[in-house]
């Protein structure tokens, strides 16, 4: 005849669930950790890479857009005033400047259209606007 499982070992199961539950967490804690280490020397790294090739990226449009989409990817928003390396590079008063444009051709726009303007339009009124 099989014994069944008493109240010790229950309790023995629970302590290793516990054990595992600690350890993984433990586990989940420290790779976050290096993530987030890792991170960091990456957005450094992307920074040095930037200044050194501060020229190609202003003047080399798909490769600013190749640039733009891998900091888009780890965070870095090309937007956002502040004092990092997009304000080096001069690039995020462009697009600053270009978005309050595009804003303000929408606003216009909206009482002729009932609706926001396709992107394309916004973005030829907004370089047309530019130049006045």
């Amino acid at each position: 005849m099989r014994r069944r499982a008493g109240l010790g070992a229950i309790q023995q199961q629970q302590l290793a669930a516990e054990k595992y539950k600690d350890k993984g967490t433990n586990l989940q804690e420290s790779q976050f950790e290096q993530m987030t280490k890792q991170m960091e020397v990456f957005r450094m790294k992307l920074e040095e890479f930037a200044v050194k090739h501060k020229q190609d990226i202003r003047k080399n449009s798909h490769f600013r857009k190749q640039f733009q989409e891998m900091c888009a990817a780890i965070g870095v928003d090309p937007l956002a005033a502040g004092k990092g390396f997009w304000s080096v590079l001069g690039i995020g008063d462009f697009y600053y400047e270009l978005s309050v444009q595009v804003v303000e051709v929408c606003l216009a726009a909206n009482h002729n259209t009932g609706k926001y303007s396709k992107c394309i339009h916004m973005l030829t009124d907004a370089a047309s606007f530019s130049r006045v």
